[in-house]
């Protein structure tokens, strides 16, 4: 499936989802120094611990909250539930809620067969109901 969206319309997304550099900074404060920052750019940084290679930003998003996206891969190989754990507690934290999205299948995009997703939002507090319905076990 083709992205069809232009230069000006991808310029307004960025503008409406852009957030303020201290609170950049405060994400990115929290980053183990067990990560070594490969790139930095005005929404985040690509970071990198072993064979595991991620990139951490912050945007507004269309609910209106502020969202911490980390998009993690390897060389040629998806990061394991392992990898993913690690990513989660070192990148987004382990007392936050984070989500790995799975779209309809009319809106699924893959730039990169070997990263995956997590999302959460940076206020802490979880996005979704409690499925357990009180009881903390599925």
């Amino acid at each position: 499936m083709a992205i069809k969206v232009n230069y000006k319309e991808l310029a307004e997304i960025q503008e409406k989802s852009a957030v303020d550099e201290s609170i950049v900074r405060g994400v990115l404060a929290r980053i183990p120094p067990s990560w070594n920052i490969v790139d930095r750019g005005e929404d985040g940084v690509a970071v990198q611990r072993g064979s595991v290679r991620a990139i951490v930003s912050v945007s507004r998003e269309q609910d209106g909250h502020l969202w911490v996206h980390v998009s993690a891969s390897k060389a040629h190989a998806l990061p394991d539930w392992e990898e993913m754990k690690r990513v989660k507690h070192d990148l987004i934290g382990p007392d936050r809620w984070a989500y790995q999205v799975f779209p309809a299948a009319k809106d699924y995009v893959n730039i990169n067969p070997y990263v995956l997703h997590l999302f959460s939002r940076l206020e802490g507090e979880p996005a979704l109901p409690d499925f357990t319905n009180g009881i903390g076990s599925l």
